[in-house]
């Protein structure tokens, strides 16, 4: 028979660490382009898509961090509620 274990603090701490992963991007400043630097053009065209293109896959990366923590969260407190329930329902019905 296959066992299956699910360790509850790892949880929490996978979505406590993803939460900080998704704050540090979120935060992340967009950075401000040193036109004079690049020149004209081309130069100043291509930084300019690129850091356009980085913000919107940003949102997006923190966007789908944030769902793995809510998700991460939930299915910790349904382990926990799971595990309370089954030793409830476990113990004598005298020690209930």
């Amino acid at each position: 028979m296959t066992s299956f274990r699910i360790d509850l603090d790892q949880v929490a701490g996978l979505a406590a660490r993803l939460e900080s992963v998704a704050s540090a991007l979120q935060g992340e400043a967009h950075g401000q382009l040193g036109v004079s630097a690049l020149g004209d053009g081309a130069a100043v065209a291509a930084m300019s898509g690129f850091v356009s293109g980085w913000s919107h896959g940003r949102t997006e990366i923190v966007t789908g961090v944030r769902s793995a923590h809510t998700l991460l969260v939930g299915a910790a407190g349904n382990y926990r509620q799971s595990d309370q329930n089954m030793a409830a329902r476990l113990r004598p019905a005298s020690a209930r």
